[in-house]
């Protein structure tokens, strides 16, 4: 591992306990095992950390769920996905990171939201294309896109699935499932 990638690595791990914006560099030199200087060396600012930290992790799973197009389990499929996703991302994934991202880091929320939205809607064209049920097809898509990211914001992350006392995979499993089977 690189320099560059055990800052972005530490600091994955103090986002998500301290959120983004309560973290100081000094502290996060000191967990990478690095100066502060040696942070400015590779990143222009906090701001610039934050959003590499983000557009890093959002290059990890590019077009994940489109992968699911051809399996025949679309609920397993979907649930390994998104399980996936919520491990590597449960930094980018609790109330507060997404609380700092939205006040002080809005570049870095777009570039997250974006993909999100993008990714809700590859979910609905699959579903819209494999539904064969007759209400399905007389619903309006940005409708169902609308529904599944509010469902998404609300469920698809690590603090719920505490507060639910799941783990993460029966959390994906269950909402894939509910995401899902209503469709097919």
């Amino acid at each position: 591992m690189n320099t560059e990638q055990r800052i972005i690595k530490a600091f994955k791990e103090m986002c998500y306990n301290q959120g983004f914006y309560a973290i100081r560099m000094e502290e996060l030199a000191e967990r990478a095992g690095v100066s502060r200087r040696t942070i400015y060396l590779y990143f222009k600012s906090k701001e610039d950390l934050v959003d590499r930290t983000v557009h890093t992790f959002l290059m990890e799973f590019p077009d994940r769920l489109n992968m699911i197009v051809n399996e025949s389990d679309l609920v397993t499929a979907l649930a390994k996905g998104m399980e996936a996703l919520v491990k590597q991302g449960a930094f980018l994934l609790t109330d507060q990171c997404i609380r700092d991202l939205q006040t002080h880091y809005p570049v870095s929320w777009q570039k997250l939201e974006t993909y999100r939205q993008s990714q809700v809607s590859s979910i609905v064209d699959i579903l819209l294309e494999r539904s064969e049920k007759q209400w399905v097809k007389e619903l309006d898509p940005n409708f169902i896109r609308e529904a599944i990211m509010a469902i998404d914001r609300r469920c698809a992350n690590v603090e719920f699935a505490n507060q639910m006392g799941m783990s993460i995979k029966d959390l994906t499993l269950q909402f894939a499932k509910f995401i899902v089977n209503p469709f097919i």
